[in-house]
């Protein structure tokens, strides 16, 4: 199942995610969490700095903005707090919010915003662990992107390496494998809908996530160049065939002429 192929490793604030850890395109997403006290202070430095992790620098994806308030719905000032972390500016609105039962959502591009409705230390503690649910689901939905990303390049480069286009045999081949490889990733690790159907707010997180990311038509674009290409291979193995058919063909035709020359010499040495 797929969270047999996810790892995840906690250090001091961070979190270390590996997906699809038995497969050839294995993901690595670190999250990291930070407390702001002042969103206009984090602003005037610089805008979405690299993270430095185990001396390698790790590109920053998104953003995940938790805020409680008493009134998600209402609260102006929660939701222009979170557009700028988000954005670094007051675009995010109530009206693009996201309504759920307990809590308001934003997802683009750029980062998510979760405003959590505060009940008391209990039910805050509940509804921030399923924010932290939705982290998961946000990496999961960018190491899918990731994974399918690196496959449609590796599909690209033999296509178009030069040296494997002179040698027919080795880049069909080397095709062939990248084909399996994207089969084996899909029934392994892809899954369209990730979440169990006794988890309907997870569910609707990750239907706003495929809406916003199209995780699932970038993976039929993935089977689409699949496809273009293996007609494009078909294409070429047929054309092959049909000069190698011609040749022999050809060849047939003239044993034939030769073998009749040599009969009819037979038969004028006889006439004599």
């Amino acid at each position: 199942g797929l969270f047999q192929q996810l790892q995840l490793t906690q250090a001091g604030n961070e979190w270390w995610l590996e997906f699809f850890v038995e497969s050839k395109v294995r993901q690595r997403i670190v999250v990291e969490f930070e407390a702001i006290a002042n969103t206009e202070a984090f602003h005037k430095g610089e805008k979405n700095p690299p993270r430095k992790n185990n001396h390698q620098f790790v590109p920053l994806l998104t953003q995940m903005v938790y805020v409680e308030s008493d009134e998600p719905t209402t609260d102006v000032g929660a939701c222009r707090e979170a557009s700028q972390i988000i954005k670094g500016s007051k675009a995010i609105r109530l009206s693009h919010l996201h309504h759920a039962s307990m809590h308001c959502s934003y997802i683009d591009g750029r980062g998510i915003v979760y405003l959590a409705k505060s009940y008391g230390k209990e039910l805050n503690e509940a509804n921030y662990a399923q924010f932290q649910r939705h982290i998961l689901l946000t990496a999961l939905a960018y190491a899918y992107l990731a994974a399918m990303e690196k496959l449609g390049n590796q599909i690209s480069t033999v296509l178009f390496d030069t040296n494997a286009a002179s040698n027919n045999s080795v880049q069909e081949e080397k095709l062939r494998e990248l084909y399996r490889e994207v089969i084996m990733f899909n029934a392994q690790c892809f899954f369209q809908e990730p979440v169990s159907l006794q988890a309907p707010a997870l569910r609707e997180a990750w239907m706003l996530l495929e809406q916003n990311l199209a995780v699932g038509s970038v993976n039929n674009q993935l089977f689409r160049q699949i496809e273009n290409v293996h007609f494009i291979v078909d294409l070429e193995v047929s054309k092959r065939e049909k000069n190698l058919n011609l040749k022999l063909t050809v060849f047939a035709i003239f044993i034939s002429i030769v073998s009749a020359l040599s009969v009819i010499d037979i038969i004028r040495s006889w006439l004599k």
